[in-house]
């Protein structure tokens, strides 16, 4: 039995590209879904299938996302209260640059845009950047649907994403 809750811990580390330390540390409340470790595995795979659903048009890592920022995965937040915050950021990222390739970029290096954590500070930022730079984000994103290749990732890097 001590196998099978390993064997569940690798495949949702696997999965969430977390540590199990991170996993145990997100998740250490008991729920009627958990397994032995106290590792809610069936919540963690609805909140990634609703992560995907969210962001359909992105080609967006993930896994990569939440290793950036766990609170994606956090039982902290209802998986409703995950959709309002993601649709209002969306939304809100859409008022300042045009481009929704630029945006699935950015959302895929900084995902705590995703959750508001930064509040309206950040998107002013982003907004004055976008106007800023509002020539060269044009060449970079192209049509603006397909995704960014590497010298667009890099701009888009260099000057929209916070570290």
């Amino acid at each position: 039995m001590h196998s099978t809750n390993r064997d569940a811990m690798d495949r949702a580390a696997t999965l969430t590209s977390l540590s199990k330390e991170t996993l145990h540390q997100e998740f250490g409340r008991r729920s009627s879904d958990e397994n032995a470790d106290g590792l809610p595995t069936a919540a963690l795979v609805r909140r990634m299938v609703l992560l995907r659903k969210l962001l359909p048009h992105a080609k967006c890592d993930l896994a990569y996302m939440i290793s950036i920022e766990p609170a994606l995965l956090s039982p902290t937040w209802s998986d409703e209260d995950i959709e309002f915050r993601v649709a209002d950021a969306l939304e809100a990222l859409a008022l300042r640059v045009e481009y929704r390739n630029v945006r699935a970029y950015m959302v895929e290096q900084e995902p705590s845009l995703l959750l508001g954590l930064d509040g309206n500070l950040r998107l002013d930022e982003i907004r004055d950047a976008a106007v800023e730079h509002a020539n060269n984000l044009c060449a970079v994103a192209g049509d603006g649907e397909t995704w960014l290749d590497v010298d667009a990732q890099r701009f888009v890097s260099n000057f929209f994403v916070k570290c």
